[in-house]
C-alpha cells in the first residue's frame, strides 16, 4: 500500500503520502480552518491513533515543504469504504491536490478488496458537492444519513 504521488503546484512539489500519527496536530489545525469540516471531541489523538491503526495505510496527507496542506481519513468496515474529513488548505485548492489525495486513498482501499466507498458531504459545503460529482461520485436519492450518539438510544 506504499503509494506516494507528487503534484506540481506553481513550481513547488507537493507530496501525497500515508497520513501518520505524527501529522495529528497539523491535520486538526487544517480541519479547524476549512469550511464544511467539523472538528469534534471524537477527533482526539487517541481516536485518531486508533482509526489509523484499524485502517493502516489508507488515509492520506499532502505536504509541501513538510507543511500539511491537505488530508483525508479513509477506512472500511470490511464491506464498504468510507472517506472522512477531506480538506485542502484554501490556498492550494484547484491545483490537483484533493484529486491526488482521493486517488491515493482509493487505490489503497481497492487493494484491500473493498469495491464501494461512501462519504457524507455537508449541505453547508458548496465547494465539496461539485468536487465530488466531478470525480464521479453519485448522490443517493433513496437514502438519508442518520446517526445516534451514545446515551441517546431508546432501547425497550
Amino acid at each position: 500500500m506504499e503509494q506516494e504521488y507528487k503534484v506540481d503546484v506553481a513550481g513547488a512539489e507537493v507530496i501525497i503520502a500515508e497520513l501518520l500519527l505524527d501529522d495529528f496536530q497539523a491535520v486538526v489545525g487544517l480541519w479547524a480552518g476549512v469550511q464544511g469540516v467539523r472538528v469534534l471531541e471524537a477527533n482526539s489523538l487517541v481516536k485518531f491513533s486508533s482509526y489509523l491503526a484499524r485502517n493502516p495505510g489508507l488515509s492520506s496527507v499532502a505536504r509541501m515543504d513538510a507543511e500539511v496542506i491537505g488530508a483525508v481519513l479513509v477506512g472500511h468496515d470490511g464491506l464498504f469504504g468510507y472517506l472522512h474529513h477531506m480538506a485542502v488548505d484554501p490556498l492550494f485548492r484547484g491545483k490537483g491536490v484533493a484529486r491526488k489525495l482521493v486517488e491515493r486513498s482509493l487505490g489503497c482501499l481497492w487493494e484491500t478488496g473493498i469495491q464501494s466507498c461512501r462519504l457524507i458531504v455537508s449541505e453547508a459545503n458548496p465547494i465539496g458537492q461539485p468536487f465530488w460529482r466531478s470525480m464521479g461520485w453519485k448522490v443517493r436519492d433513496d437514502a438519508k444519513a442518520m446517526f445516534i450518539e451514545r446515551g441517546n438510544e431508546v432501547i425497550q
